[in-house]
């Protein structure tokens, strides 16, 4: 589903981050920076879930 793709996209920003030298030190940034929105997915589907259910 969704967080998957948003694993993924995680996974090949580092990656690619990692293959360019320029970008070598700022992969962890880069990796938390592309993994944190991805957390928030499951809470934002629970409360838009929450608010459809209670209209």
């Amino acid at each position: 589903g969704l967080v998957g793709a948003g694993l993924a996209h995680v996974v090949s920003n580092g990656l690619g981050a990692y293959l360019d030298p320029t970008m070598r030190n700022m992969v962890l940034g880069i990796a938390l920076g592309t993994l944190i929105p991805v957390l928030f997915i499951p809470i934002i589907e629970k409360y838009k879930s929450q608010k459809i259910s209670n209209v």
